[in-house]
Formats: structure tokens, C-alpha cells, sequence
């Protein structure tokens, strides 16, 4: 990762150009955006996610919605965790890269 205006940090280019990185390798973590995906069907609106990530990742806003910041998510789950609904699951993708990577939700 490096960072980017603001402290933030954004996405790395995959190691080595387009060489095959196994998803459970350092080198994927290293490489990866981590960002939540929130089902909005199965949200109550609680907003344990967003006050659970100590990174401010996860937004909420009456008037626009949910929003996450790609690219600072650190896929540390917290807010997998604190949904009771399992409506929060992690996406990850390598820059470049047209796959996305899903992990399971927590189930409720």
C-alpha cells in the first residue's frame, strides 16, 4: 500500500505486474482493496457497523446512504462482527484486476 493525500492510503499494483497472487498470501494482502459491502436488504439501519470500524471506513448519511472507503478498509471484520444481521460482507480486488473476491457474511 501507499499512501496517498490526507494519510489515507490507497490501492498497490499486484506484486510483479499480472503474476497469480494466492488469495491467503501476504503478498494479496499487501496488494488488496478491502472495502465492505452492506446488503441493504438485509440492514436494520442500527449502525453498529459504522461505529465498530475505528477507521471511519464505513459512512452513513439519511440523505445518500451507506458509502465505505475503498482501499482504507484493513479487513479487520469488526463490522462483519458487529452486524447481528449479516448483512456486511468484505470485498477485496487487486488493482487492475477485473475479479473480485467476496468473504462470507456473518451469519445472524
Amino acid at each position: 500500500m501507499h499512501a496517498s493525500g490526507g494519510g489515507r492510503e490507497t490501492c498497490a499494483e499486484p506484486p510483479g505486474g499480472k503474476e497469480r497472487v494466492t488469495v491467503s498470501s501476504p503478498e494479496f494482502y499487501r496488494s488488496a482493496c478491502f472495502a465492505p459491502k452492506i446488503d441493504r436488504t438485509r440492514c436494520g439501519l442500527c449502525l453498529r457497523c459504522v461505529e465498530a470500524c475505528g477507521l471511519g471506513v464505513i459512512a452513513y448519511r439519511k440523505e445518500t446512504g451507506f458509502a465505505a472507503a475503498r482501499g482504507v478498509c484493513r479487513n479487520c471484520r469488526r463490522c462483519v462482527e458487529a452486524c447481528g444481521r449479516g448483512a456486511i460482507s468484505i470485498e477485496a480486488m487487486l488493482k487492475g484486476s477485473p475479479s473480485v473476491w467476496q468473504s462470507k457474511g456473518r451469519e445472524p
